[in-house]
Parts: C-alpha cells; sequence; structure tokens
C-alpha cells in the first residue's frame, strides 16, 4: 500500500529539511507496511532561502521524494494542486510543512482514510483559539457564521491546515479554483455539495508553533473569494 504526503512550503525556517526527514521518519515507523511517499512543492520562495543542499539531504535520505517548485509566489491552493495534480497513490494528506498539528494528527486521518472516508479534515481544539492573536479568533468566528449561512456548511472548521481524501476526494480537489487561504472552504463545501463521506477528526497545535499574520488586503482578497465560493456551489451545477 501506498500514500502521498504533501507538505507545502513559502520561505520555511532554517534547517525546515531536518524536521521534514524526522516527521516523516515518524510518520513511517507508526505504518511500517505503507510506503510513504513525499512531495514537498515550493511556492515561490525567495532566492537563496531554500538551499539545493537541503533538498539533496532529502532525496538522499527519503526513498520515496520528490521535490517541486516554480519561481512565482501563487498561495497555498495552487500549490497543493500542483503537486496532488503529479501524486500516483489511492490516498493523499497534507499538512503544512512544520506538521504543526503533530504526527499522531497525521496518522489519525490515515487511519480514517482507511475506513472508508473519501475526506478527512481536521477540527482544531478550543485551545487552539487560546493561542491565536485575538484578531485571527474573531476572523475564524466570522468565517465559521458565514460558512453556515451562505454555504449550508455542517462542518464548523474548515481551515485547519490538515486534511486527507481518497480517488474521489482528489478529484474534487482538483476542481478548486481558489489559489489563497480559502481553498480548504472550497474544498469542503464541494465535497458537500457532491455528497461525500466527510469524517471530522480532532486535532491541537503543538506548542512553539508560530503562526503568520493576516493582512488587511489578504482579508478584502479572501472575501472576493469567499463571494466567489458561494456563487459556485449555489448557482453552479459542477
Amino acid at each position: 500500500m501506498q500514500i502521498d504526503l504533501i507538505f507545502p512550503c513559502y520561505n520555511p525556517p532554517k534547517d525546515w529539511h531536518l524536521d521534514t526527514f524526522n516527521n516523516y521518519q515518524e510518520i513511517s515507523k507508526s505504518i511500517p507496511d505503507v510506503i510513504i511517499y513525499l512531495y514537498v512543492v515550493d511556492d515561490g520562495s525567495k532566492n537563496g532561502v531554500i538551499q539545493q543542499e537541503s533538498i539533496d539531504y532529502l532525496k538522499k535520505n527519503i526513498p520515496y521524494f520528490s521535490f517541486l517548485k516554480y519561481k512565482q509566489n501563487k498561495g497555498k491552493g495552487y500549490a497543493l494542486r500542483h503537486a496532488i495534480h503529479q501524486t500516483k497513490s489511492e490516498k493523499q494528506i497534507y499538512t503544512d510543512i512544520d506538521v504543526p498539528f503533530g504526527v499522531k494528527s497525521v496518522l489519525d486521518v490515515f487511519q480514517a482514510l482507511e475506513k472508508g472516508a473519501d475526506v478527512v479534515t481536521g477540527l482544531r481544539d478550543d485551545m487552539y483559539y487560546q493561542k491565536v492573536p485575538f484578531k485571527r479568533k474573531i476572523i475564524s468566528q466570522v468565517a465559521q457564521i458565514l460558512n453556515k449561512l451562505f454555504l449550508k456548511l455542517p462542518i464548523k472548521d474548515t481551515q485547519a491546515g490538515l486534511k486527507g481524501f481518497n480517488k474521489i476526494g482528489k478529484e474534487t480537489f482538483l476542481i478548486t479554483k481558489v489559489n489563497e487561504f480559502l481553498f480548504d472552504t472550497e474544498f469542503l463545501a464541494l465535497a458537500h455539495k457532491f455528497k461525500l463521506n466527510i469524517i471530522i477528526v480532532p486535532i491541537s497545535l503543538k506548542p512553539n508553533i508560530k503562526l503568520s499574520r493576516i493582512k488587511i488586503n489578504t482579508l478584502w482578497r479572501e472575501l472576493m473569494n469567499f463571494f466567489s465560493i458561494c456563487y459556485r456551489i449555489n448557482f453552479k451545477k459542477r
């Protein structure tokens, strides 16, 4: 059996390759009978941030590994579609390159896929919202209200950066259009619309994980993205 693990990244921290290898090793040892093919996709990091030596280290130490890149930063949604188009396994799991919710959460997603889920999505616990800045907490709460009102989504948390899917879920993911943060919401809205079997697993943020700040212009773009998602879900057949 083989599964694809996809790590998108943009300007990763120093020694990111060592952490990536350690996380890969821990996951592999937990499911030794499964071949794990790791894809790292660089979403247009600045010149010099990702060194060739780091890529060579991963190629040398991980038997099933691909490094994908392009020059211009285009957003996490674009990066994931770019990588997932190239995956070949029956199941895929994606999360950020620092594995912010820990290896156990990745394994929980894998187990849910093994039980027959088409799509698995993480549900961040209350501790997550106690750790994030107040503005980010408010944004999350507003997003949940909008998702319920306009998209009729029964899923409380759409933006957790850990998801998995089988072949049907993959086909659905690849028809998403949003390049930035709300690609997650679009994906789950489409999965719900097509009546896919969605399983939710609780996840917890690891200690000392730093969350990026959300800029005002990003909020504006995401609001436009949200309305485009609403139009697509509510008024288009496919």
